[in-house]
């Protein structure tokens, strides 16, 4: 049936429900891609030189390259499901039926899951608002609790021609992984990341 002809109900009807079958099937693609990303970036495979992460030994240079030249989708983008999962399936441990049939939404509660980690009643709040929104009216939500408000100012920094792209590719990367909008979000969760990391690394040589 083409666009120009009237449809019928029933013909409506199935369209409609089959839509909704297959969004619920891509969902479900989504998180099993998900899934295996997130091994692919963290675990390792045994070989006779000793472990190695799995990309390495498919004889891709980096997570990203093998993303991008086996799967043919940008860095940031695989990493956006690798954080998904990361965020909510394995630090959260959400069960099945629990969060929202929808990536886009799962994307975003991610992102918020990052901010409130240790807040259990926090990101249960937000799983209840998303399942009570669209996808806009939650992104937007979102996007009003998270984004950068207040005083700003405006850093440079002066870069080689190629070490500035790294940088930007880099950050581009991050800004999906951590699930924010702006360059200077990601930097900021990256140098806070790195903070944490020399707490955690000063906490273990006390303690040694």
């Amino acid at each position: 049936m083409t666009s120009s002809q009237a449809w019928t109900e029933s013909y409506a009807t199935e369209v409609r429900t089959k839509l909704r079958s297959l969004m619920d099937a891509s969902t479900k693609t989504a998180l099993a891609v998900a899934e295996l990303l997130f091994g692919v970036y963290y675990d390792s495979v045994k070989t006779k030189s000793g472990d190695v992460p799995i990309w390495q030994a498919w004889g891709f240079e980096s997570f990203g390259d093998y993303a991008e030249v086996e799967l043919e989708i940008h860095h940031g983008a695989a990493m956006a499901y690798v954080f998904v999962w990361d965020e909510l399936y394995v630090r959260r441990s959400f069960e099945p039926g629990v969060l929202p049939n929808s990536i886009t939404k799962l994307k975003q509660l991610a992102r918020i899951s990052r901010k409130h980690r240790g807040d259990t009643r926090e990101i249960l709040r937000w799983v209840a608002r998303s399942k009570e929104m669209n996808c806009c009216e939650f992104e937007n939500a979102v996007d009003q609790e998270f984004g950068e408000r207040g005083r700003r100012r405006t850093i440079g920094f002066v870069l080689k021609w190629t070490k500035a792209r790294e940088l930007m590719k880099a950050v581009g990367s991050a800004k999906e992984e951590f699930g924010v909008s702006t360059n200077g979000e990601a930097l900021t969760q990256i140098v806070d990341e790195w903070l944490d990391y020399k707490k955690s690394a000063g906490r273990r040589a006390k303690a040694s």
